[in-house]
């Protein structure tokens, strides 16, 4: 019983002992790496040492710059798109309101009175934005003679600081009825400043003359829409790193755990270990390497057991020989 019990014990310890070793290990490892400072130098080495960690790192590097370029460039082009369709869209709701808006100023025939003038203004910026679906709306007098003109109407949603001296040149010198447009930044309700678009040009108002008439165009809508796709596109690139990140790592592994096993077998093989083997796997190419290895191992392993077959026949002979010659030469030493 005794006997019996006593290899149980030895079997039973040597686990222990294992699982101890290697938790120390991995303790002083995980300790090692806490120490950031020591960072540079064991990246530096796990980059020259590690053919896994420097493909990955250069995987996911080229895989970010080649993301980073592609989110840039679809963001700047959906930007221009949205940028593109915002002016097109105010451009069109501003040249129909200045349109309907000189009709009924052409219809209308308020003599030399200013407050039909005056009411007839009045009557005209509420056309404006209703045409327009805009309340930003500013009108200014180019001729400044007329005593009888109605005054400029500037509304608050549009101040007049917001134009530019070259936009207001731009509208007075045309006398074509053409438009003319500026980004700008406008004043929301809440205080805060959005993107904008004003548009220019010219009506012609009874009796008193031309008139500069702008209509403005948050493009807050647009400006949410850029910054949503935006946050996706990021979101997704990043995403897509870690995703190609993640397969690189799993498709190196499958390839190079077989070369660190026919390393470290190489380096058994090497230190005298003669009867080690990598393991094969399925038949692709690194199974036609195992075997090849292995046969490689067989090879060497019967060569050098032929020689010291060799090795021992001949220290046989040597030494028969050598017990056969003391004979005769005994009776000639005495």
């Amino acid at each position: 019983m005794t006997t019996g019990s006593a290899p149980r014990t030895v079997t039973s310890a040597a686990p222990t002992i294992g699982t101890n070793t290697g938790s120390t290990a991995l303790g002083r490892r995980m300790a090692q790496w806490r120490d950031w400072r020591s960072w540079p130098d064991r990246l530096t080495n796990l980059w020259r040492r590690s053919l896994r960690f420097r493909t990955v790192l250069i995987t996911l590097a080229l895989t970010a710059l080649t993301i980073l370029i592609a989110c840039v460039w679809m963001a700047l082009a959906i930007q221009h798109d949205l940028f593109t369709a915002g002016r097109d869209q105010a451009q069109s709701g501003a040249l129909r309101a200045t349109q309907s808006a000189q009709e009924r100023l052409d219809s209308a025939e308020p003599g030399n009175d200013p407050v039909q003038l005056q009411l007839l203004m009045t009557t005209l910026s509420t056309d404006l934005a209703q045409q327009s679906g805009s309340d930003r709306i500013a009108i200014f007098r180019i001729d400044r003679a007329s005593r009888i003109a109605p005054q400029d109407l500037v509304t608050p949603g549009l101040p007049e600081d917001v134009l530019s001296e070259g936009l207001r040149q731009k509208v007075r010198a045309d006398g074509d009825v053409q438009q003319w447009w500026q980004s700008v930044a406008l004043r929301a309700e809440d205080g805060s400043t959005v993107p904008g678009i004003v548009v220019g040009q010219q009506i012609s108002f009874p009796v008193v003359g031309a008139y500069e008439v702008y209509i403005a165009y948050d493009l807050a809508g647009e400006s949410q829409i850029l910054s949503f796709i935006q946050g996706t596109l990021w979101v997704v690139g990043v995403g897509l790193v870690l995703l190609i990140g993640l397969i690189a790592w799993f498709v190196l592994r499958s390839v190079t755990t077989p070369i660190g096993e026919a390393a470290e077998t190489s380096a058994k093989l090497a230190s005298g270990e003669l009867n080690v083997r990598l393991p094969v796997r399925g038949q692709d190419e690194l199974a036609t390497l195992g075997q090849s290895f292995n046969a490689m191992a067989d090879s060497i392993e019967s060569q050098i057991k032929e020689l010291a077959e060799l090795s021992l026949v001949q220290q046989r002979f040597i030494s028969g020989v050598s017990h056969e010659l003391r004979t005769p030469l005994a009776p000639v030493r005495m």
